[in-house]
């Protein structure tokens, strides 16, 4: 009898409401084997396991009762394994929040409310999904995530002091080859002194501090390197009088960089990315257009001629 019921309700049921809820399915379906494969990671902390165990736990909850209604979903298992993968890459941290933000926007407010109108216990799933499975992601201590704040040093400090200085040099020198060179020079010397100064500062963290100080600098120095050869590069693959066009692509990029870094640190941390981008683009173009204006002072008030 209940059994005729749920299959009385799903025939019943609108089409929008219907394909809202067979997607909602899947994506539920899908985050049980994410997290359940995660736990068993034997490179897992066991805190980790067990609080990616609670929530496929949880997922697998979700499925069954879908499962009453839809019958079983069977996830695509390509779908899976890019999870997995990206998860390697990017970190489960940053897959797994932004995997369940996603699963959050399948579904307006209007959408549930309609849907807990018909089946009133998709209203235990939803408040899940809201509350309790983003809560237990926070508890998850990932060790990359500990060395976020030594990518934003590098990070933050080549492209604040770097897009400036090379900004300057832009209408100082007027010749790309001339421009890179300096920038290339600038940016190696910058990123072994920030180096060593996040080396001492981890150190004198001492105990307070997760992070090794080797391991630190090590980063941070990366991070600089990297950030300062994609801010060169406009200069050393085009022509040395198109100045110009290099200076606009170098801050193409620094938009880009800063945009990459900002979302996955607003997903990791579940802060805002618009305010995470907006103060790391400010300052960095701010600083970009005086050292800009700079050179060309000093270039004029010297009578510098390249």
């Amino acid at each position: 009898m209940r059994k005729v019921e749920e299959e009385m309700t799903i025939m019943n049921m609108a089409p929008h409401l219907l394909k809202a809820l067979k997607r909602f399915q899947a994506n539920e379906s899908m985050g049980y084997e994410v997290y359940r494969r995660l736990s068993e990671d034997p490179r897992l902390s066991f805190d980790n396991a067990e609080t990616l165990r609670k929530i496929a736990e949880h997922e697998k909850t979700h499925v069954e009762i879908f499962a009453k209604y839809l019958g079983p979903e069977v996830s695509k298992p390509s779908r899976i394994e890019r999870m997995l993968l990206r998860s390697r890459i990017l970190g489960f941290t940053f897959t797994l929040k932004r995997m369940e933000m996603i699963q959050a926007r399948v579904m307006s407010k209007a959408i549930r409310q309609e849907l807990i109108q018909v089946i009133p216990e998709l209203d235990f799933i939803f408040q899940e999904e809201d509350m309790i499975d983003m809560d237990l992601l926070s508890l998850l201590d990932e060790e990359r995530l500990v060395y976020v704040s030594s990518i934003v040093l590098g990070l933050n400090d080549a492209l604040v002091e770097l897009s400036g200085a090379i900004a300057g040099f832009t209408f100082a020198m007027r010749n790309n080859r001339l421009i890179a060179l300096a920038g290339i020079i600038t940016g190696i010397s910058a990123s072994l002194s920030m180096a060593a100064s996040e080396f001492l500062s981890t150190r004198a963290d001492g105990n307070h501090s997760k992070k090794t100080p080797g391991k630190a600098a090590l980063i941070t120095g990366i991070a600089y390197v990297l950030t300062v050869s994609l801010m060169v590069l406009p200069y050393i693959l085009l022509p040395e009088d198109q100045y110009l066009i290099s200076l606009a692509i170098m801050l193409g990029v620094v938009i880009s960089v800063i945009a990459v870094f900002s979302f996955y640190v607003s997903v990791t941390r579940a802060e805002s990315f618009k305010k995470q981008f907006g103060v790391m683009a400010a300052i960095s173009l701010s600083v970009a257009f005086a050292s800009f204006v700079i050179g060309i002072m000093v270039k004029n008030a010297l009578g510098i001629e390249i």
